[in-house]
């Protein structure tokens, strides 16, 4: 039982540790993305009147620059929150599993007395 158990909770280590650094993968190209949006907030702050004055140069920053930026900070955003709910169902489950397992393997085992 103690070997089959080990095994298990090393499994599911593993595969918590995998989706884990999935989402520090993504967290640190989200922090990259955020300082590409906060130099696009800059950039247009800094160029209000040339832009107020100029709307199709405005029209062209908002959608080649801007919307660019915000689509890959809401890909990477949905992508963390994803992996790292994955990551916490996979430890839940895999928990609640080991717990089942070893009633099973007790019972089965008769390792425990059974109920009447």
């Amino acid at each position: 039982m103690l070997l089959v158990s080990s095994l298990w909770m090393a499994v599911t280590l593993v595969g918590g540790w995998l989706l884990v650094s999935r989402v520090y993968l993504h967290m640190a190209k989200l922090r990259e993305v955020e300082d590409d949006l906060y130099r696009d907030f800059q950039s247009i702050t800094e160029g209000r009147k040339e832009l107020h004055l100029n709307r199709e140069r405005a029209q062209l920053i908002y959608e080649t620059v801007y919307q660019e930026d915000a689509k890959a900070y809401r890909h990477h955003i949905v992508l963390a929150d994803t992996d790292h709910l994955s990551a916490v169902n996979w430890s839940n489950i895999m928990t609640l599993g080991a717990i089942g397992m070893v009633f099973f393997m007790a019972n089965s085992l008769a390792a425990g007395p059974t109920p009447p």
